[in-house]
């Protein structure tokens, strides 16, 4: 019997903002090049600063998904996209997160540095865009700031 394999990409629509040393650029803007970008380090300190593969600009085979989150910001994005969620080593995919999850969003804390803050979704809509998705990978830390939250591009997660 042969199987035949379904590749569903995963990544984020072109609008996503990335959070880059120079400045928040939007990922459509950065195809083909190979941004540095700010990585969550195992800490959950915003820190990590790490070049990153050429960003790549795929099909958007799968319904997208709409995120949202308690400090206003959603992301659109494909339903295989891996989340940060609260708990150390915890990823989620787009598809499987549910209303009042934790997710992990990058935001200003007291002492003014940026860190990896939990805020509660309020909000998943299915999207009827089928636009293009981009994506990245990033060695060592393998996750990216995208519309401030923390994504992981591996297939795999530990």
């Amino acid at each position: 019997m042969t199987r035949i394999r379904t590749y569903y990409y995963k990544g984020v629509t072109g609008d996503t903002i990335l959070a880059t040393t120079r400045g928040f650029i939007p990922i459509s803007e950065l195809e083909g090049q190979t941004p540095t970008v700010f990585s969550l380090s195992e800490d959950e300190r915003f820190t990590v600063k790490q070049t990153a593969g050429p960003v790549i600009k795929t099909p958007g085979l799968a319904q997208p998904i709409t995120i949202r989150c308690s400090n206003n910001v959603n992301i659109t994005c494909s339903q295989t996209q891996w989340f940060k969620t609260d708990g150390k080593y915890c990823w989620k995919r787009a598809k499987d997160i549910k209303i009042n999850d934790i997710l992990i969003v990058l935001a200003n804390g007291r002492s003014g540095a940026w860190t990896g803050q939990r805020y509660k979704v309020l909000g998943i809509e299915l999207t009827t865009n089928r636009d293009y998705l981009y994506t990245m990978e990033v060695p060592e830390t393998n996750n990216f700031i995208a519309n401030n939250f923390v994504l992981y591009h591996n297939e795999e997660v530990y």
